[in-house]
């Protein structure tokens, strides 16, 4: 998911790059954002090794293998690395997984004594400042549209609000690059019935807030998914693990058309009955959004689990019995229930609409409902002959017609179309009115 963002030939720009994690939990995701950078870095340094970065690494004299410094990795916690959990716990325990990577191989590296905090300086003070406790889908809005908010002191205690571009919080990244470059994670899955007693000022904010909860039954992941796409710049991306029953319930709809209509869709990866995490949930998918549209998405179907993460890896690449690979366009889905039960379908679909186009988009065409008459039974008539401007036949009940041919107007019934036959009109309709302009 952070590779398109991590094209570049500068340690500068990896550094750049801001990953934020909404709901972190205890920052599992953020590790791994953590390591990827950090790959990406020695891959750079490796390739290139620039002068300046050289106090960035030090090699290990077996294995030949580089390693970032702790100096290095301050850099990447600080510079790309963000997080916030309402849970306060959770934030401290994600605060010292990513104190723990600064550690990680330290064996292997000569250290002074004052970066361990044996003088002056700590090697892990400040380490964690990105990570907050607050709540990512309520903010400062709600002391505005929540009636009596304002003076409940244990309401906002319990909601904590949190602000993203506050300035003591992320507000630089708001004001370069406008959002976040990315954003991460696997958001709660709380069903409305269990989080509007525990948090009732939260369900409230999110049922007049956000357009994908204003039916009040939503799956707290939900308003999650449109939360991050707000706090993403106009180049960003997200990944999020979530269960897939919003692809056809009806509080999913507000979702469905707020992806599909924006063509935000880059990618599904569907999961369906596998359990991905050990005894939790069935029926995830990830779901990989983009602010940037898409022409077309790609959806894949997991059916084995073995070999997952090198599936995953290789995701454009693999060639597997266990895995089906899609391309469909985007925009085609609508609010509907979205269904992928026959996605090589909707693929030979999307290849015929790539080669050939659809009859809307052929200015020529004016596609209208037809001409439509009170009783076909009546009102078609199967012409037996015309004389002297006269129509005479039957129409489908059997009956005798005799009347006028400029009363009626030629038709080609949708029930006689077959694939590679011209097509005939051989039915009239009693039709006394001219067209104009459609």
């Amino acid at each position: 998911m952070l590779e398109p963002l991590a094209k570049t030939s500068s340690i500068e720009n990896i550094l750049q790059i801001n990953v934020c994690d909404p709901a972190c939990g205890s920052g599992s995701f953020l590790l791994g954002v953590f390591d990827f950078i950090e790959r990406k870095i020695i891959e750079l340094y490796v390739k290139d090794p620039k002068p300046k970065y050289k106090e960035w690494f030090y090699q290990d004299t077996e294995s030949n293998q580089f390693y970032l410094t702790t100096y290095a990795k301050r850099a990447i916690i600080e510079n790309c690395i963000y997080g916030i959990d309402l849970d306060p716990e959770a934030v401290e325990v994600a605060k010292m997984a990513l104190a723990l990577k600064i550690l990680e191989n330290s064996e292997k590296q000569t250290i002074h004594l004052d970066e361990l905090g044996l003088q002056d300086k700590e090697i892990l003070n400040g380490i964690g400042k990105n990570i907050k406790r607050g709540n990512s889908l309520v903010d400062n809005t709600a002391f505005n549209i929540l009636p009596g908010f304002n003076d409940d002191i244990e309401a906002i205690k319990q909601t904590l609000p949190f602000d993203f571009w506050d300035e003591n919080n992320f507000g630089k990244i708001k004001n370069d690059p406008g959002g976040f470059d990315a954003i991460v994670g696997n958001p709660p899955y709380i069903e409305t019935k269990h989080y509007k007693q525990a948090l009732p000022a939260q369900y409230d904010f999110v049922k007049k807030y956000y357009k994908t909860g204003k039916d009040g039954k939503t799956d707290i992941a939900v308003p999650f998914i449109e939360r991050s796409l707000e706090l993403l710049n106009k180049n960003g991306r997200m990944g999020f693990i979530v269960q897939n029953r919003f692809f056809k319930t009806d509080y999913g709809k507000a979702t469905r058309e707020l992806l599909d209509s924006n063509n935000y869709i880059e990618q599904i990866i569907d999961f369906g009955e596998l359990k991905i995490f050990q005894g939790r949930m069935t029926y995830t998918c990830t779901l990989i959004l983009s602010r940037k549209p898409h022409n077309t998405f790609h959806y894949s179907k997991i059916y084995n689990l073995d070999g997952i993460w090198e599936t995953l890896n290789n995701l454009e690449k693999i060639k597997n019995p266990t895995l089906l690979k899609v391309k469909l366009p985007t925009g085609s889905l609508g609010n509907g229930c979205w269904s992928f039960s026959h996605p090589e379908l909707l693929e030979l679909k999307t290849k015929m609409i790539e080669k050939h186009g659809i009859l809307k988009d052929v200015n020529e065409i004016n596609i209208k409902v037809g001409l439509q008459v009170l009783w076909d039974k009546v009102y078609h008539i199967i012409p037996d002959k015309i004389k002297n401007g006269v129509l005479f036949g039957k129409n489908r009940l059997g009956n005798d017609v005799k009347i006028e041919e400029a009363a009626c107007v030629k038709i080609i019934c949708n029930e006689n179309f077959y694939t590679w036959r011209n097509l005939k009109s051989d039915v009239y309709a009693l039709f006394p009115y001219e067209i104009k302009d459609s």
